[in-house]
């Protein structure tokens, strides 16, 4: 039984990832769907008609009755080629049909509750077909929706689809669109072994043919590691400012309640008096709301020492 960790209810995740096989996608897609089905949620599978049948056997094998569940209406599959065809309109993205696709997928959301989450390849499938701005599209749209109805949804690419140096910033735009990278590392051992008990040589076959192939992988390999590691510091840079602008915010909050309290004014008063006082003193909002914190909490210790506040002296 594939196992993952539990997910929280109502999580937000997009994440992305590249594979290089159907079977090694069949094991990725099913080891994230599985861990929902066996606790006894709901799952979406957006995915080919080449890929259903692969899909099956894949959570067949993690130990998912895929004719139970597919009855109880937990394993909902959806046909990619023929929602794409409804959600394309004059060579564009329709975002009303694109909403009405979703619903769809929400409405099985709801049924499970927060035990629920989805995979979809109807991006990869523009890109896979070249149309590399409407995939882009679809992900933003997709990234609308889970603003406001959080569920874990899964996309996976395959690894051709990024050769040549002209797809360098589309991939960079792609992983921005997502919350993470896939670890679809971690499933390379469920892919069935060989007859001898070796490692799984499917892999190393595709990547060691001739010299000549195995340089050529070796070189492409390199290459998309320096692309996911320049993606990986962007999304590391963007985290630290989300929770930098997160403690400024909160900082902020606490300024304007204790003006607030100090000069019993409303809280756009007490927001315009630090915007004021900010731009007579050359300082930042937020260093000037750290400023203001630090006085009260100065001021509260030498007026209550015995509150056991740190500084005071006193531990009550």
């Amino acid at each position: 039984m594939i196992t993952q960790p539990e997910t929280t209810p109502a999580e937000h995740r997009h994440p992305v990832g590249v594979y290089t096989s159907d079977e090694f996608w069949a094991v990725s897609v099913a080891a994230f769907l599985a861990p929902t089905l066996a606790q006894g949620g709901g799952v979406v599978a957006v995915v080919t008609a080449a890929h259903r049948p692969m899909l099956d056997q894949a959570l067949l094998r993690a130990g998912i009755d895929v004719t139970e569940v597919r009855a109880d209406g937990r394993y909902v599959v959806a046909d990619a080629d023929e929602l794409l065809s409804g959600l394309l309109v004059d060579d564009g993205i329709d975002p009303e049909r694109f909403r009405a696709t979703a619903e769809f997928v929400l409405a099985q959301a709801r049924r499970h509750g927060d035990a629920f989450r989805a995979y979809g390849e109807l991006a990869p499938l523009l890109w896979a077909r070249g149309d590399v701005p409407n995939a882009l599209h679809l992900e933003g749209l997709w990234n609308g929706v889970l603003a406001e109805h959080a569920f874990p949804l899964l996309c996976l690419y395959r690894v051709e689809a990024f050769d040549g140096s002209d797809r360098t910033e589309a991939l960079l735009d792609l992983c921005e669109r997502h919350t993470e990278l896939a670890p679809v590392e971690r499933y390379l051992p469920l892919l069935a072994p060989d007859p001898r008990g070796r490692a799984p040589a499917l892999l190393e076959q595709q990547l060691r043919t001739s010299n000549t192939a195995r340089e050529r992988h070796e070189a492409e390999d390199a290459a998309l590691r320096t692309r996911v590691t320049r993606v990986t510091d962007r999304m590391r840079t963007r985290q630290r400012r989300f929770d930098q602008a997160i403690t400024d915010r909160d900082l902020v909050g606490q300024a304007k309640g204790i003006l607030m309290a100090r000069w019993r004014v409303d809280a756009d008063a007490a927001d315009q008096m630090l915007r004021d006082a900010a731009t007579r003193s050359r300082r930042s909002l937020p260093d000037l709301a750290r400023s203001v914190v630090d006085r009260e909490l100065r001021n509260v210790r030498a007026e209550h020492p015995a509150t056991g506040l740190p500084g005071t002296g006193t531990t009550g």
